[in-house]
């Protein structure tokens, strides 16, 4: 590579580490959650804004997709990290190629790569320096912290596997259906992904939003 272009792809990994927008997502986790937890006082907004009222059963609808929305933001948080994180592990002058070309197996890849790893790994995506160059008071710092994240990545990695057929279903045309039962019982009708595939039906837990993604996001 020449030395223009490398001064170039060095530029451009500069600016978008100092540029990136770190709280752009956990924000509108933020944003989500101030909505679902003022539903009632937000569809008063919306009225006054739009004239849209809403029936109990599109009013049930609009809270689940609310939800649904959140978690699959989160999905993204996820991948998002865990794409930049891969092309840290790779050095310099590969962070824009990274992030244009990775996919969902690259993903799922590095997060069964990062549950096992060691701090010789943890420490490229990291930042980190190498053990024999910190002093030795350090040392043990250096590990408990590259230990803690990989904690928070295998935290990430469960939701991930957990959410992602979710998430491709709500970012590919929107593949859901909201289905309504008694009292507040709500479960979410599937289209199938692969060509010859299932609708699938499943509950929809409406519980697991309540720690769920600002307690992941804000740690960004």
């Amino acid at each position: 590579m020449s030395s223009d272009k490398k001064e170039i792809k060095s530029d451009l990994d500069k600016a978008f580490i100092l540029g990136y927008n770190y709280s752009w997502i956990r924000d509108k986790l933020i944003m989500n959650d101030l909505v679902l937890n003022n539903f009632d006082n937000f569809l008063k907004l919306l009225y006054e804004k739009t004239k849209i009222r809403f029936r109990d059963e599109q009013r049930k609808e609009f809270l689940l997709m609310m939800q649904v929305d959140g978690i699959t933001l989160t999905v993204k948080y996820c991948e998002d990290l865990a794409a930049i994180s891969i092309a840290f592990g790779k050095g310099h002058f590969k962070i824009n190629e990274t992030l244009k070309d990775y996919t969902t197996a690259n993903v799922r890849q590095f997060f069964k790569k990062v549950a096992i790893a060691d701090y010789g790994y943890l420490r490229k995506i990291l930042g980190y320096p190498e053990l024999e160059n910190i002093e030795s008071d350090q040392k043990e710092i250096m590990r408990k912290s590259a230990h803690n994240a990989k904690q928070y990545y295998c935290q990430l990695q469960t939701f991930f596997n957990k959410n992602n057929d979710l998430y491709n279903c709500y970012k590919h045309g929107l593949r859901l259906m909201p289905i309504l039962g008694e009292g507040d019982e709500t479960k979410l009708l599937k289209f199938p992904s692969k060509k010859n595939g299932e609708f699938e039906i499943e509950a929809f837990d409406k519980n697991e939003c309540d720690e769920r993604e600002t307690s992941l996001a804000s740690r960004t």
